[in-house]
């Protein structure tokens, strides 16, 4: 387990979203459209032979946004993975602590 390779994935994925439009986004599917919290376009989905998302060149539509859109596909499997390790790592060491703790002084959780 790489503490420090979970931490700095996490200040990436935290800097792209505070650098993109403020959320929460909703998903128009009759249009396509993906809208931020104000009202613009942040994206439209487009299906075609494949669903591709559609970053347009108007303001509505900023390079922020679009960094964020591409980087989830990696970033958030990977953070869910590390949430999962250290999940089991705080199982772990709650379990030992107990083992320890029990004895001398009735703790338990």
């Amino acid at each position: 387990m790489d503490i420090d390779a979970m931490v700095e994935r996490a200040r990436e994925a935290k800097a792209l979203a505070s650098a993109a439009s403020d959320g929460p986004w909703a998903w128009d599917r009759e249009d396509g459209s993906v809208e931020g919290n104000n009202g613009g376009a942040v994206a439209t989905i487009a299906q075609h032979t494949s669903t591709r998302v559609l970053l347009g060149k108007g303001e509505d539509y900023s390079h922020a946004d679009a960094a964020l859109i591409t980087s989830c596909r990696t970033d958030v499997p990977a953070l869910a993975d590390d949430v999962l390790v250290l999940a089991a790592e705080v199982r772990r060491l709650r379990g030992r602590l107990e083992e320890v703790c029990y004895p001398l002084t009735g703790w338990s959780e």
